[in-house]
């Protein structure tokens, strides 16, 4: 799913990742988000 966002917008994926992970370390509320999501899929 990673690489066919990359093909329409032409990002890299690595870029992508790095900018998911920012986010996560920078946002309490969307870190609190991920972290419930793992919780339930493990």
């Amino acid at each position: 799913m990673l690489k066919l966002a990359g093909v329409e917008d032409g990002i890299d994926t690595t870029a992508r990742i790095r900018a998911m992970i920012a986010l996560y370390e920078e946002d309490e509320r969307l870190r609190r988000r991920v972290d419930k999501m793992a919780h339930h899929w493990r």
